[in-house]
């Protein structure tokens, strides 16, 4: 009999895990939203078998988890005794350290599997509108291990994984997980977000292409969701923005003084390290 998948929030990830486990194997789904609409939409695409309630909890057995870290853990609290022996559970936020502790050592004392795990995949626009079956190809997942999480359900759900379209499963900590995602994510949205204050972001018609494109690609984020996210991880985040903050300092200054030797330095310095970037990148693919 083909495993059976429970997925709670259909947004743009839970939406994109049902759609690719649809679309790649014969796996059965189930699936909640608190949003109506988005319920009955999914219902209608065929993209789910069911919904996700009581009765059908108890035989999953994947759990994913598409919430936000305080209501994933809330949610998981309050469902804790009718989830399945033997389900994987495993939450998609994008900061691990608090929910692994709490989840995990939960999980842990009632006899239940809970991973921590992230997939680096996404889109500037969130809910099940822009949820796709192509949105993981290709992409990295990374699961966060502590001492609550066995080797059999981190090769489990490397499998599972896999089978959806990833195409590079990371075991890390929750520690490096949210030290890492700090400077590549969170730092990228806060810094795109501030960029598009400035005054002249209104009049770049004509005079922008694709350098401007990139740089502001993700400041249109939600507010609530990046809040709680770079708030939970402020501690790993905030040394990132002041070595930002030094960067800049520098090159500002090197202009104020019209500092033509300083600003080449400069500059030859961030090309280097971006080679460098490229090329630790590429040895790790």
């Amino acid at each position: 009999m083909s495993k059976m998948v429970g997925i709670i929030g259909l947004g743009l990830i839970g939406g994109s895990f049902a759609k690719s486990i649809r679309a790649r194997t014969d796996m059965r789904i189930v699936g909640f939203d608190t949003d109506g609409d988005t319920l009955e939409r999914v219902l209608a695409e065929q993209v789910i078998d069911g919904v996700l309630d009581s009765e059908t909890l108890t035989t999953c057995d994947f759990l994913i988890v598409a919430l936000r870290p305080g209501i994933a853990v809330s949610w998981i609290q309050n469902n804790i005794d009718a989830i399945p022996h033997g389900c994987i559970i495993f939450d998609v936020a994008g900061v691990k350290r608090e929910i692994v502790a709490k989840v995990g050592a939960l999980c842990a004392a009632h006899g239940r599997t809970f991973v921590g795990a992230h997939p680096m995949a996404g889109y500037h626009e969130g809910g099940y509108t822009n949820a796709s079956d192509t949105l993981f190809e290709g992409a990295s997942f990374l699961i966060c291990k502590d001492e609550n999480t066995s080797d059999v359900a981190i090769d489990t759900l490397s499998t599972f994984a896999k089978e959806v379209g990833f195409g590079h499963v990371v075991v890390t900590t929750p520690e490096n997980h949210d030290e890492m995602i700090a400077f590549t994510s969170q730092l990228a949205h806060i810094v795109s977000n501030a960029y598009i204050k400035d005054p002249d972001a209104q009049n770049h018609r004509g005079y922008s292409a694709g350098s401007f494109q990139d740089m502001t690609r993700v400041a249109i984020l939600d507010a609530d969701m990046w809040s709680e996210l770079c708030i939970e991880n402020a501690d790993m985040l905030i040394p990132h923005i002041d070595t930002l903050i030094e960067n800049l300092t520098q090159y500002r200054e090197a202009l104020v003084a019209r500092d033509d030797e300083a600003l080449r330095a400069l500059l030859r310095a961030g090309v280097a390290a971006k080679r460098a970037s490229i090329k630790a990148h590429e040895g790790n693919a």
